[in-house]
């Protein structure tokens, strides 16, 4: 997904293809994944596009969840494992789970993005019309939800936002232009050109053009963004004169949030409440241990008396932290 994935492992630069060559490639690669049995969707792009970095296949992994540790029926160590089928050597194979990419007739990227059955149609369409998937993305971030490659789910903050707990929402690819109000048809049909698709961005009643300036981006999205060209002509392109406040609030079209929310944070206070009640510093003051073993007789405690732990006296902590430490003593002896 860039077309650079293999240039430091095999010091090869891919080469760029034009849409004579993607359509020729990917067909031919599609007929050896047939051949192999591994199942595969191919991502839309913007039909002005003429030529591509890579190639973006996404191999399905059909493995049985329950037994998936008994099997190796991966899709990518099938690739792998069958990696003369595409002309290649193990040399122009690179994996960087879950995007394992290959040179292909040794000068163009490939890249297979595995995922699980029941989130390949969404990460299809996350991954169509090129940059679409992050700009609704960035849409629906000022109302705490994620539209990932494998999902749409709230963002549950806490520790003033230091930590986070996401909920899955939907895996169903519409979903997210459900709630922006966006012509899923459209969608299905996809774009002429860049400006058709902003345009459809644009379309959405949360729109809010403040959210994709590069100041409003956190750093890691910042770097990456300003490196992505389509981002940049989407920033050129959409009218910074427009506003956009309304707002949009998951727990109400997805009321089972609050419960789940609330679950969460009582599970969250009670573990923190354990986590506190047994400092480490005193632990190790009174045990003398350190290190791994410090760490692994904490766990015990937690584990041995949970609950009880919580408004534990100092006498009880005592009588816990000597009884588990002569058990674990016992136990390396």
């Amino acid at each position: 997904m860039g077309g650079t994935a293999l240039l430091a492992k095999a010091g090869i630069e891919s080469q760029r293809l034009t849409l004579e060559e993607f359509e020729r490639v990917k067909s031919e690669v599609h007929a050896i994944l047939d051949e192999l049995g591994i199942r595969h969707l191919d991502v839309q792009f913007i039909r002005e596009k003429k030529d591509f970095g890579d190639i973006d296949i996404i191999v399905i992994d059909d493995r049985d969840p329950e037994t998936i540790a008994l099997n190796n029926n991966l899709p990518i160590k099938i690739i792998l494992d069958n990696i003369d089928k595409f002309g290649i050597t193990d040399e122009l194979f690179i994996n960087n789970n879950p995007v394992a990419s290959i040179l292909y007739e040794g000068k163009y990227q490939v890249d297979f993005i595995t995922v699980a059955a029941d989130r390949a149609k969404y990460t299809q369409a996350y991954l169509s019309h090129n940059d679409l998937g992050n700009l609704l993305g960035r849409t629906v971030k000022r109302f705490n939800m994620t539209h990932a490659m494998d999902g749409l789910y709230y963002d549950h903050y806490i520790n003033n936002r230091t930590q986070r707990q996401r909920f899955l929402i939907s895996t169903d690819p519409h979903e997210i232009l459900r709630i922006l109000n966006l012509d899923i048809a459209k969608f299905e049909s996809g774009f002429d050109t860049y400006k058709e698709m902003f345009d459809y961005v644009q379309k959405s009643k949360y729109f809010n053009p403040e959210l994709f300036k590069f100041e409003n981006l956190n750093n890691r999205n910042r770097v990456r963004d300003k490196k992505r060209k389509v981002y940049n002509e989407f920033l050129n392109y959409i009218d910074f004169n427009k506003t956009n406040e309304l707002e949009y609030d998951p727990k109400v079209d997805y009321p089972w949030l609050n419960d789940s929310i609330a679950e969460f944070d009582i599970e969250y206070d009670r573990r923190k409440a354990i986590r506190e009640a047994v400092p480490g510093a005193y632990v190790m003051e009174r045990t003398g241990l350190t290190g791994k073993d410090l760490g692994s007789l904490i766990d015990m405690i937690k584990v041995t008396y949970d609950n009880a732990l919580i408004g534990v006296t100092q006498d009880q902590l005592n009588y816990y932290i000597d009884t588990c430490h002569n058990t674990y003593k016992s136990g390396q002896s």
